[in-house]
């Protein structure tokens, strides 16, 4: 058996092997699924799933689950979930979008399969097949993100957006609602008036490699980015940078700065306008 991981944000995908026939989801919603408590999530929530689903010939023990503030982790046998609350739909839609980057970038080869629109219920989802050895199914609907993937579950990989389904149709409320506003950072290159000939950052939504370059930018500089954050992961990871070239610097102060609200996370100054560079998370 070929095994393969990679990681998503703070999600382990696990290479899905065993294939079997494809389950056929049950259709009834009934008032017995767990449901969320004050609009938060809890650990019951991990039996929106059961052994039924999966019509395994060995019926798979549920795992303890993991409830770290809004992600849920949940385990069914071989068959990994998450459930991720954002504080609305465009935050969800946000962390959707950074765990496919994060899968259709990680370099296996043949280049992976990517089917969109494959959950029903969902107002965005996507199925990725990494190179056939690995499948992943992400579906977004209002705050509420569900994360499937699966090892040696018995389960053909083309069941796991039915099992999504099945989520989101057994929870009609969770996600419902918006909790708060989008989180931004914000962006600030000041100290005198004039140009900084060159000033770089990373998209805060990117992979560490996405780094947008500017160059003979009028200061001061200000700039607002959306960021998300799972569980009690709350830190945003970005930088922004700022430098003349050697022979440039105008011998007067330069300064940067990184904030969130009122909250500063990050300052740093230059004497003599050369260099500053502000960083956060690492």
């Amino acid at each position: 058996m070929r095994r393969v991981v990679a990681v998503l944000g703070t999600v382990v995908v696990f290479a899905l092997a065993g294939c079997g026939p494809r389950p056929q989801i049950e259709q009834v919603t009934g008032p017995d699924w767990p449901q969320p408590v004050g609009g938060r999530l809890t650990e019951a929530l991990c039996g929106l799933l059961t052994p039924a689903d999966l019509h395994s010939d060995v019926e798979p023990a549920p795992a303890s689950p993991t409830l770290d503030v809004d992600d849920l982790a949940c385990q069914l046998g071989q068959l990994h979930y998450t459930l991720d609350l954002q504080p609305n739909a465009e935050s969800a839609r946000m962390l959707l979008d950074q765990r496919r980057k994060s899968a259709v970038t990680t370099g296996s080869d043949p280049g992976p399969q990517v089917v969109p629109s494959v959950v029903a219920g969902a107002q965005d989802s996507v199925r990725i097949d990494l190179a056939g050895i690995s499948d992943l199914v992400l579906a977004q609907r209002g705050a509420l993100l569900v994360t499937l993937q699966c090892d040696d579950c018995g389960v053909d990989s083309s069941a796991l957006p039915d099992l999504a389904a099945a989520i989101l149709r057994r929870s009609p409320d969770i996600g419902a609602t918006d909790t708060g506003p989008t989180r931004m950072v914000e962006y600030l290159v000041d100290g005198y008036d004039g140009i900084v000939k060159h000033l770089r950052y990373r998209d805060p939504l990117g992979l560490d490699n996405d780094e947008v370059e500017l160059k003979n930018v009028p200061l001061p500089y200000t700039s607002s980015l959306p960021y998300v954050t799972v569980g009690s992961q709350a830190q945003v990871s970005t930088y922004i940078q700022a430098w003349n070239d050697e022979g440039d610097a105008l011998g007067k102060p330069l300064g940067c700065t990184l904030t969130i609200g009122r909250a500063v996370l990050a300052s740093d100054s230059s004497s003599t306008g050369d260099q500053v560079r502000c960083e956060v998370g690492g």
